[in-house]
């Protein structure tokens, strides 16, 4: 069986946000995130098209998790945690033109 991948953050504020979701929504993410361990390209998941570098998007309604897939290091780095309202205006700053 392959080894797990790490789950890391890429850095504090990422920490800070975790720490002010809801206790429901926590219970949620993590259950899922568990699952992002043996398989980071697992069902609903979904890699956001036109993003440079690229990034994934996994849905805990009403927040989506904005993460990147390292398969050489097994290492999935967690970029944003963010409510869908604000999702559009944070990935601006991404969008290959």
């Amino acid at each position: 069986m392959p080894a797990e991948y790490e789950i890391l953050y890429a850095d504090k504020r990422v920490e800070k946000q975790l720490r002010s979701l809801p206790q429901a929504v926590l219970r949620k993410l993590d259950r899922k995130l568990m699952r992002l361990k043996t398989n980071p390209r697992a069902r609903g998941v979904k890699k956001l098209k036109g993003i440079k570098p690229p990034l994934y998007e996994l849905r805990v309604w009403p927040y989506r998790v904005l993460f990147d897939i390292n398969d050489e290091a097994r290492e999935i780095v967690i970029y944003e945690i963010i409510h869908r309202r604000d999702l559009e205006k944070y990935l601006r700053q991404f969008v290959v033109l």
